[in-house]
């Protein structure tokens, strides 16, 4: 159910809509569930939509039970709105989806997701930003992101993405499986990882994290330089 104000014209809300409807047939049958209801969609111009939404400039959309993306200037879906269209339906579908229902679906999409874009950084300057304490450990990216700088979301986006390839290549598929179940029961992030990794903030971020993108990625990046 979209609506849109300002600079969405009506050929845009049709594309928007098309696309959307699209990823939906995928994503419903990865996550194997089609929520009760609607899902209510929102297209702003620019300036409207961090008046009303308050979000940091460098947010490309947003879901707070709808999905609210601006649009100005566009006059057809772009490869990067698509990408933010399936971001907030993905997070639509798991939001709506109920708990006890949702884990192996809501698993899969964000192994999928991952998978498909990997670490899409310099990894020698994401370690040493993290150790040089110029980046945020994970303790501090459990709070609200909202409140970061655009580089702090750069780096915290890129770090977590690290985290995530680092548990899968450290613990399997079954490590992730077992994190996300623990984050429904334990009363914070730390405690999940104790109880379904066995570690802390800090050991991931260093002996796991740290030493995962050095071990895959930095010997690929020295043999492309002696190749040379």
């Amino acid at each position: 159910m979209l609506r849109y104000h300002g600079g969405a014209s009506r050929q845009l809300a049709s594309e928007v809509i098309h696309t959307l409807e699209d990823q939906f047939q995928v994503l419903k049958s990865e996550l194997r569930y089609t929520p009760p209801e609607q899902i209510g969609v929102i297209l702003y111009t620019r300036e409207t939509f961090f008046d009303v939404t308050r979000v940091p400039g460098w947010a490309g959309g947003l879901n707070d039970g709808r999905i609210r993306v601006p649009v100005q200037g566009l006059e057809a879906v772009s490869d990067l709105l698509a990408r933010i269209l399936k971001h907030e339906l993905t997070h639509a579908l798991c939001f709506k989806k109920p708990a006890d229902a949702a884990r192996h679906g809501c698993r899969k999409e964000s192994r999928s997701g991952w998978k498909a874009r990997r670490t899409g950084v310099d990894a020698a300057l994401l370690v040493a930003f993290y150790q040089d304490g110029k980046g945020k450990s994970l303790r501090y990216l459990d709070g609200p992101w909202m409140v970061l700088s655009s580089g702090q979301a750069r780096y915290a986006y890129a770090w977590a993405l690290a985290v995530v390839e680092a548990i899968e290549a450290d613990s399997g598929s079954d490590g992730l499986d077992r994190l996300l179940d623990a984050e429904r029961t334990e009363a914070s992030g730390e405690n999940a990882l104790l109880q379904a990794l066995r570690t802390d903030y800090s050991s991931l971020d260093d002996s796991t994290t740290a030493e995962y993108l050095r071990r895959t990625y930095l010997p690929i990046k020295q043999s492309i330089r002696r190749s040379l």
